[in-house]
């Protein structure tokens, strides 16, 4: 990057305010703090300690380091709190966590980062200083934020081409849930999903090769299911043995990170081989959030409700086969 977010000093680097309509956005660096690096029993695994963020875990088109969020979900009680949301990077080679914006508003997320580094995309839900929808931020020039769209989940192509948005159709009966997508050089919009009933959508994933979303829908229980754009054809990827909350394919298309939903916080990832239908669980309980793929398809990031966030190297955990063929099959 290069901007003043590769810089140091021991005191605030950069103070930016946006104002819009009355109200303060802040791009804020501060001193980074060391984040602990903890290695694990298993082979392949780390644990960053304590990094307080309670969005997904994005990681950037260098694969040098990782972008996440930290927010309120509710307002807060008569007796106050603090409404701050931030976002804040974590360099994995320096194990420095850095705050880069504040805002002045709870339910602030970040959902996105374009593949080129330059922009990110943030999902607000909460009252504030910007409208509920999805917004677009310049990542090396700070600006005012572009508006998308009033909806609050939505993922972007690989090539940053075009978003997938999750909507709904009011009819009689209930609302039933769409997905929408819109080109982004055109503004041309298409729907390609129409649930048959009532029911919801809570997380879209493009495939690298963008000629499918896997999605979360809730009908009679959650569970992930991928949609063929060019047929419109929907395969459910996982037994109805299990359930499954959130789903990410990864660059190279073969594989999908899925969480598994159990009882509790017993909740973890599972790594799908798509291609030969074979699957391996990773050794970490208490999942809270699936985060992303490395560009090269080779790591995972999610987080756990302890505030931690594990790293895994599918080459060092599963070993020689993997490295070789890069399929989890035996």
């Amino acid at each position: 990057m290069k901007n003043s977010m590769n810089k140091t000093a021991p005191t605030l680097l950069t103070l930016m305010i946006i104002v819009l309509g009355g109200y303060l956005i802040y791009q804020v660096i501060y001193n980074p703090i060391i984040v602990s690096f903890v290695p694990t029993p298993q082979p392949g695994i780390e644990r960053l300690r304590n990094i307080n963020g309670n969005g997904r875990f994005l990681w950037s088109p260098t694969e040098m380091m990782i972008i996440g969020s930290s927010t309120n979900f509710g307002p807060c009680p008569d007796w106050g709190c603090s409404q701050e949301s931030e976002i804040f990077l974590v360099d994995l080679e320096t194990h420095k966590k850095k705050t880069i914006y504040k805002i002045d508003q709870y339910g602030f997320h970040i959902i996105g980062w374009s593949s080129d580094g330059k922009r990110i995309l943030v999902s607000v839900e909460g009252e504030g200083v910007l409208a509920t929808g999805i917004w677009s931020m310049d990542f090396e020039e700070p600006g005012p934020p572009e508006f998308i769209t009033d909806r609050t989940l939505a993922a972007w192509s690989y090539d940053g081409t075009k978003m997938a948005v999750a909507d709904f159709i009011d009819e009689p009966g209930g609302k039933y849930p769409v997905i929408d997508v819109v080109d982004l050089e055109t503004g041309q919009k298409r729907q390609v999903f129409k649930a048959s009933m009532p029911s919801s959508i809570w997380s879209l994933s493009w495939s690298a090769d963008g000629k499918q979303i896997a999605f979360l829908h809730y009908d009679q229980k959650p569970n992930i299911y991928v949609l063929q754009l060019e047929t419109r054809e929907i395969t459910q990827i996982a037994s109805n043995e299990s359930a499954y909350d959130d789903g990410v394919f990864s660059p190279q298309d073969n594989l999908i990170a899925l969480k598994k939903s159990s009882q509790g916080y017993e909740d973890s990832v599972v790594i799908k081989d798509l291609f030969n239908d074979c699957q391996v669980e990773m050794p970490v309980e208490k999942v809270k959030l699936l985060g992303s793929w490395s560009p090269d398809g080779r790591r995972f990031a999610f987080s756990t409700y302890d505030d931690d966030v594990y790293i895994v190297d599918l080459g060092k955990f599963l070993g020689f086969d993997f490295q070789k063929t890069g399929s989890l099959c035996p």
